[in-house]
C-alpha cells in the first residue's frame, strides 16, 4: 500500500514540482546516489528520507503527506536491509536517481 502511495505522490510531484523545489530534489538525489556508491549507510538513510520527504512536500497533497509520512515510522527498515539495498542499488546507482527523479525534471521543465 505504501509503494502505491509514493507512486501517487511521484506522479503529482512531477506535475506540481517548483523550480527552488527541483534544486532541492536534485541535491538529493545526489547525496543518495553518492552515499549508495559508498556504502555509507547513515548517510543512504538521511539522503533516502530527504528525497522521499521531497517528493511527498512537492506533491502538495497534505493528506497524502501524511498518510505516507504516518506509515513511515511502521515499515523502519534494520541496518542490515538498508546495506542490502544499498548492494542492489549501487550498480544502477539508485532507483529514484534514473527513473523518478528523471521524469520529474522532464515534466517541470
Amino acid at each position: 500500500m505504501v509503494s502505491e502511495l509514493e507512486g501517487l505522490a511521484a506522479r503529482q510531484s512531477a506535475r506540481r514540482i517548483l523550480p527552488d523545489q527541483k534544486a532541492v530534489l536534485r541535491g538529493a538525489n545526489e547525496r543518495y546516489r553518492a552515499a549508495a556508491a559508498t556504502g555509507d549507510v547513515v548517510g543512504f538513510n538521511a539522503a533516502n528520507m530527504l528525497l522521499h520527504d521531497t517528493i511527498i512536500d512537492n506533491a502538495h497533497n497534505l493528506l497524502l503527506g501524511a498518510q505516507l509520512k504516518s506509515a513511515r515510522g511502521q515499515s523502519g527498515h534494520s541496518e542490515r536491509q538498508t546495506q542490502s539495498t544499498m548492494r542492489a542499488l549501487a550498480p544502477s546507482c539508485c532507483h529514484y536517481g534514473s527513473g523518478l527523479y528523471g521524469t520529474l525534471a522532464i515534466r517541470s521543465e
